[in-house]
């Protein structure tokens, strides 16, 4: 039976976003932290970072063209929570869905042609508290998966659902807490971050700080190590007695050194890369 979606008694208009348009957004905030930063090796990570997200959203473009099904590969019965393939199947990234809420409930609405034709244990779905993964197998010779690695905000497990629908599969997440989600994929708006910063009276390279902050913790193991490396040539020099800021890189911002006060141990790090 097909169902409504009602928004406080008001149906809501949908909305769309995919993994690609969340990247994109990425990608333009941290251009614009580049037009800001001044020191070069800001400048330099910033750059990497940039790198990194282009090449993210390349391999996500890549992923939409078709991709060949192997014929001699195996599938098993999803378990209650994760879904499982077995052999090498590929899938094609499901960019593109419709998503509308109300109070406690968040629906996304995939279109896919044919899917209550193909058998029902071909469609598996995993609900986890911050993220959700559906994989379409075997539709019209070809695999579908749709990933979202962090969720706007956590769900409540127990309480979310899935449904397909003819040419369709229907999500509901439930809300772990009621609230507005400006979207579906988490995302941390750093530029305004940085304008609060600003109209606080604070230095503006705090803010750039900041972002070094959470590259940090999020980068992967050569991002940690660069960081981790501007920070000890920055304390060799002010040990030799020499002006920081002659490195060229963070110095001038104060000192990296204060960073390790925001939880971050460089030379601990150091040790594990």
């Amino acid at each position: 039976m097909e169902s409504s979606v009602a928004t406080n008694g008001v149906h809501s208009d949908k909305q769309h976003e995919t993994a690609e348009d969340t990247l994109r957004l990425d990608l333009d905030e941290l251009r614009e932290l580049r037009k800001a930063a001044t020191r070069p090796a800001v400048q330099d990570l910033l750059d990497k970072r940039i790198a990194s997200l282009g090449e993210q959203i390349k391999r996500l473009a890549e992923s939409r063209m078709p991709q060949p099904v192997p014929t001699d590969s195996k599938t098993s019965h999803a378990t209650a929570d994760t879904p499982k393939v077995e052999g090498q199947v590929r899938f094609s990234s499901i960019q593109t869905y419709g998503w509308d809420q109300d109070g406690s409930d968040v629906k996304l609405y995939i279109d896919l042609p044919g899917v209550h034709e193909i058998p029902s244990e071909n469609v598996r779905m995993a609900f986890h508290e911050e993220s959700i993964d559906l994989q379409v197998v075997g539709l019209k010779g070809k695999n579908h998966r749709l990933t979202v690695r962090r969720l706007s905000k956590p769900i409540n497990v127990s309480k979310c659902t899935y449904k397909v629908k003819k040419n369709a599969v229907h999500i509901t997440l439930k809300k772990r807490e009621s609230g507005w989600w400006e979207q579906i994929h988490w995302k941390e708006n750093k530029l305004s971050s940085m304008s609060k910063n600003k109209d606080m009276g604070a230095d503006p390279n705090a803010s750039i700080m900041n972002l070094m902050k959470d590259l940090y913790q999020e980068g992967d193991d050569d991002m940690k190590r660069m960081i981790a490396k501007c920070w000890t040539e920055t304390q060799e020099k002010k040990t030799a007695g020499l002006d920081p800021s002659s490195l060229g890189g963070m110095g001038g911002m104060g000192g990296l050194g204060g960073m390790g006060g925001m939880g971050m141990d460089f030379d601990k790090d150091m040790d594990d890369l």
